[in-house]
């Protein structure tokens, strides 16, 4: 069997063929699926309010995956209808782009940026997606709207990012990274954090030593709760120094912190304090100090 090559001359190429070869340039999950999603020129929302029932998307270029992968870019602002607002309670809306292609439909071939309406509820969800569909965005409005820029209604980026093979992919939370499985060694990038590489089929922080100060009130167990430095990623150490308390310079002496829970996937570190002279949890007392986590 001989491959496909392209661009070449002479040959006439179906679309999913092209599709095929385009595949290559994308990264993918152990199932050698290509990631769809918008590959990012910034961090900014692409779903923005107007003064009427319709918003806006701003320009972008995508990855379509579906018979292998398809790019899009979106050049300039268009502007798509939302459903008005319902009679009662809070409707999702959300903002899509669907990609259509001769080659499977039968039709020419043509993008289109669509919004699929939900249920009015009093606890709203989302409605289900077309097959293939990128969400872009979520538009919640509630029945006391006039315009998608009135009080109440949310607009919430939904659309995930994709990267070139090789590249680092780019994640809103670790929640949303850990939903995703590449090969070993994909990179990749928490907005506002640390950066990850996948090892051994988990993902595993490339700031392997991070920090973070406290400064707080022990709860009635004597334990303070602490961001995890390393953002989710469980640590293999914890190192707690503490600090001085103004109040009672003394009292920082008396207590000893203990790292009491550093579950799998959290995102936060508790440390409980005993005091010396007590041997007792150091209860609603002041602490502070500096916690360094490794991985």
């Amino acid at each position: 069997m001989q491959t496909d090559l392209w661009p070449t001359t002479g040959v006439q190429f179906a679309s999913d063929e092209h599709a095929a070869i385009l595949a290559g340039l994308v990264a993918k999950n152990t199932s050698g699926v290509p990631r769809a999603g918008v590959l990012p020129r910034h961090t900014n929302a692409l779903v923005t309010a107007r003064p009427d029932m319709r918003v806006n998307v701003l320009p972008m270029e995508l990855v379509h995956v579906k018979e292998g992968a398809r790019f899009a870019a979106l050049t300039e602002t268009i502007d798509v209808a939302i459903p008005n607002p319902p009679s009662a309670n809070t409707q999702y809306n959300i903002v899509a782009y669907v990609g259509t292609d001769q080659q499977i439909t039968g039709i020419a071939s043509t993008s289109n940026f669509v919004v699929i309406p939900g249920t009015p509820s009093a606890d709203p969800y989302d409605p289900a997606l077309p097959d293939a569909a990128i969400p872009i965005a979520r538009v919640a409005v509630p029945s006391t709207a006039t315009a998608t820029n009135s009080a109440g209604v949310v607009i919430t980026p939904l659309h995930p990012f994709t990267a070139a093979a090789g590249g680092t992919m780019l994640f809103r939370s670790t929640s949303e990274m850990n939903l995703w499985v590449p090969a070993d060694a994909q990179l990749a990038r928490v907005m506002g954090g640390s950066e990850y590489v996948r090892t051994a089929g988990v993902w595993r922080s490339r700031d392997r030593v991070a920090g973070v100060r406290f400064d707080g009130n022990t709860n009635v167990n004597g334990i303070l709760v602490v961001n995890n430095p390393l953002l989710g990623m469980t640590p293999t150490w914890v190192q707690v120094t503490m600090g001085r308390i103004v109040a009672s310079d003394l009292l920082s002496q008396l207590l000893s912190p203990i790292v009491w829970d550093t579950p799998v996937g959290d995102t936060t570190i508790q440390i409980r304090f005993r005091r010396h002279d007590t041997n007792a949890w150091a209860a609603n007392q002041p602490v502070s100090g500096y916690l360094t986590a490794g991985g």
